[in-house]
């Protein structure tokens, strides 16, 4: 495996398989300017992992 000295490096080895899985969010706006404050579910929650120690 090469060495990983600079972000591109880890760039070209990093697994982005995560980002195909992600959903955007439903109450945020199309043009993603939305700061305002809500509330974040945990996917800890969702999955009940919080059972699990």
């Amino acid at each position: 495996m090469k060495a990983i000295k600079t972000l591109n490096d880890l760039a070209e080895v990093a697994d982005y398989s995560l980002m195909d899985k992600l959903k955007s969010d439903p109450y945020g706006r199309e043009d993603g300017i939305d700061h305002d404050p809500r509330e974040v579910f945990s996917v800890r929650k969702w999955f009940k992992l919080d059972t699990l120690g």
